[in-house]
């Protein structure tokens, strides 16, 4: 969902200033504000902050580690991901100060106007599925529960 919110939002940039420069895009929030805010929050998504789908997977994958039996909860393996979740922050945090933030630079600025509603809304919608995810994750586990449930007692599909 995440991936999918964030190539939306790109998509919808693309559409308006035609370039594929990330230099270009540098203070395009000025001009797309709400397009800008859906994809800091795709962006927040990955990072894995709370309210978001990325935590609520995040969180129980390494909840899961630490108490798996394999090799004591592989404390260090997990220590090591979790530390990749900073590293991804960093360079997603970067990339939007370089995209979204800071002095307008794009030739054609006279011409970005803000996106048009047909193209806001199936990025925002992506974006309520995000939150949802992350807010109540009960709601689908239940459903994957079941799907998951035969394959690992051995009984497959």
């Amino acid at each position: 969902l995440i991936s999918g919110l964030m190539f939306m939002s790109v998509g919808v940039i693309y559409n308006t200033t035609h370039t594929r420069m990330v230099g270009d895009m540098s203070g395009i929030a000025d001009r797309m504000p709400v397009t800008a805010a859906i994809f800091l929050a795709g962006a927040f998504g990955y990072m894995g902050l709370p309210s978001m789908a990325g935590f609520a997977g995040e969180f129980f994958i390494f909840k899961g580690a630490f108490a798996s039996t394999v090799h004591n909860g592989m404390p260090v393996l997990t220590a090591t991901a979790m530390f990749g979740i900073v590293i991804v922050a960093g360079y997603l945090l970067f990339a939007m100060q370089q995209t979204l933030f800071g002095p307008f630079g794009f030739d054609g600025g006279d011409t970005i106007k803000r996106a048009p509603i047909q193209e806001i809304v199936p990025p925002a919608i992506l974006l309520s599925f995000v939150i949802i995810l992350g807010v109540a994750p009960d709601l689908f586990f239940g459903i994957i529960q079941e799907a998951v449930i035969p394959i690992l007692t051995g009984g497959g599909a």
